[in-house]
């Protein structure tokens, strides 16, 4: 770009001259004092310098131009080298981070803040809102009454009525277990039944419920 700039400077110096010679001999034509050749030759020469000035100036013009496209180019490249070293950033940050694949309640936390946590040890134990469940036992002479899909209500101590659909009967019978919540007595064979609340959210894990089948009692 200097030799275009030096060769500018000098091709506008020439131009300058032959446009004084140019205007002088534009004078001195009409008087006599000088030749319609000499006109001629001056007006040539202001041509030829004006043709070499624009010449100068069209490869100036085309170098700055290359030159800011290879600036456009260095900056896309200076922007795609950006977003791949945020994206790595991201996928480190991501890997660092604990996520669950679905909303979930939290039961049990195995670690206490600043405790050191072995590689491939869980820190909590989650319980998702599908695998929430109803789990009770029916007597053996009530296990005709219900069926998979069949609806039954849930209550508890100062919560608000549940209610659930049965999604598990069990094909094999077993002794009642040494604590059961009822109020009735209980005979010695019974059946574990599961049911899935329609709304998971209301149900509390682990609290004692008394469960009610449909047109029957307790």
């Amino acid at each position: 770009m200097a030799i275009l700039d030096a060769a500018q400077r000098r091709a506008s110096a020439a131009l300058d001259l032959s446009r004084i010679e140019l205007q002088r001999q534009k004078t001195l034509v009409p008087k006599g004092a000088s030749s319609q050749a000499s006109l001629d030759t001056a007006q040539h020469q202001y041509d030829q310098n004006q043709a070499s000035l624009d010449e100068v100036q069209r490869q100036i013009d085309n170098a700055r131009i290359a030159a800011r496209d290879e600036d456009i180019a260095a900056a896309q490249q200076a922007v795609m080298q950006a977003k791949a070293n945020r994206d790595a950033a991201q996928i480190r940050l991501d890997r660092r981070a604990l996520k669950t694949p679905s909303d979930a309640t939290v039961q049990t936390l195995y670690y206490r803040v600043g405790e050191l946590v072995p590689e491939g040890r869980p820190v909590a134990s989650l319980l998702p809102p599908g695998l929430v469940k109803v789990r009770f036992f029916v007597p053996q002479a009530a296990l005709a009454k219900i069926a998979l899909g069949a609806p039954v209500a849930v209550s508890c101590d100062n919560c608000p009525p549940l209610n659930a659909d049965v999604t598990y009967i069990a094909d094999v019978a077993e002794y009642t277990p040494p604590v059961i919540y009822s109020r009735e007595e209980r005979s010695k064979l019974v059946y574990l039944v599961e049911a899935r609340p329609r709304d998971p959210s209301a149900a509390r894990p682990g609290q004692p419920v008394t469960v009610t089948l449909a047109g029957s009692a307790r």
